[in-house]
């Protein structure tokens, strides 16, 4: 016969059950995240005082499951982990991909990285390694990205922003920026010196 249960452990066996599936949604699907800083200006914390920080909703399925709103593309912005300290996120856009080729701005890799020995640039333009993409700051003298890292593994991309939703009078999709024309070249539009023919 089964033992009966006390008010207390019921009350905590009910508690699990609606906590469980939340937290799950939470850790695998959706979460809401806070963006600090100014590197993405104008599209997040377009406030210059930095007294307002945008909250945003983080599609945390996306980098995972391609069939549930579209692996991550060029010009989604991202929440990483920064390649020099776990412990820190970094928010960035995604501006190339695997196979593309970027020009890196000027006095990239001057910084904490020394990328440029390793990977390039030739003839002016990084190749994107198979399995990395390459991220910068809307606000081009703000922050660090990919021009200090160079090209990082997609596996630091914990999620995507799907949409702000705060401040009120900006919720809604954070808008597609892509660099001007001619800094990335997409997968197989150009041949460099160190592509095999």
């Amino acid at each position: 016969m089964a033992a009966a249960r006390s008010p207390a452990s019921r009350r905590i066996l009910s508690a699990l059950a609606v906590l469980s599936p939340l937290l799950v949604f939470n850790k695998f699907v959706y979460s809401v995240g806070v963006v600090e800083g100014r590197s993405m200006q104008p599209a997040l914390n377009p406030d210059t005082s930095g007294t307002r920080r945008d909250v945003v909703l983080l599609a945390r399925y996306a980098p995972v499951i391609s069939d549930m709103g579209g692996p991550i593309a060029h010009g989604d912005v991202v929440f990483l982990t920064a390649p020099h300290d776990p412990s820190m996120t970094l928010v960035k856009r995604v501006i190339a991909l695997e196979g593309d080729a970027v020009r890196p701005r000027r006095g990239a890799g001057e910084g904490i990285g020394s990328w440029v020995r390793e990977v390039g640039p030739h003839d002016g333009y990084v190749r994107i390694p198979r399995g990395q993409c390459w991220v910068e700051s809307d606000e081009p003298y703000r922050g660090v990205d990919s021009n200090v890292f160079g090209p990082l593994p997609l596996g630091l991309i914990d999620c995507k922003v799907a949409a702000v939703l705060w401040p009120l009078d900006r919720a809604g999709q954070v808008p597609r920026r892509m660099p001007k024309p001619g800094r990335v070249v997409y997968e197989g539009r150009i041949l460099l010196e160190v592509d095999e023919p």
